[in-house]
C-alpha cells in the first residue's frame, strides 16, 4: 500500500504461501479495512490492511475441488470487484468465467 499524500510505502502485504505469485489484481474493502488480491495462479487472498495478515487464502484455483460447480478459476484471475456492503466478491478470470464468491453461509 501507499499513502499518496505522503508518498510512501505504508504496508507490505506478503506472504511465504504467494512469494513467486504474481499480483494480477487488487480491490479494497469500502472501509479500506480489507485488500483482496487477485494471483496468477488462479487464487485470490485477502489481507487485513491494519495486522498485514491474511485473513484467506486459496479463494478459487483448481485445487478447491474436482466439481466444477464449486471449481475456483482454472486460469489466472483478472479481475475483482466487492458489491457496495462487501459481502459478495466477483472475480474474472482468464479461464472465461466469472465467479461470485459469497461472505456469507
Amino acid at each position: 500500500m501507499f499513502d499518496m499524500r505522503a508518498r510512501g510505502t505504508v504496508n507490505l502485504l506478503a506472504h511465504d504461501e504467494k512469494t513467486g505469485s504474481i499480483v494480477t489484481s487488487v480491490v479494497a474493502s469500502k472501509s479500506g479495512a480489507f485488500l483482496i488480491a487477485g494471483y496468477e495462479d488462479a487464487t485470490a487472498c485477502a489481507w487485513d490492511v491494519t495486522s498485514q495478515e491474511m485473513r484467506f487464502h486459496q479463494l478459487g484455483g483448481p485445487q478447491v475441488t474436482k466439481s466444477r460447480e464449486q471449481a475456483g478459476h482454472e486460469a489466472r484471475i483478472e479481475c475483482l470487484a466487492l458489491n457496495s456492503d462487501g459481502n459478495a466478491l466477483a472475480s474474472g478470470s482468464w479461464d472465461s468465467t466469472v465467479l461470485v464468491w459469497s461472505g456469507s453461509k
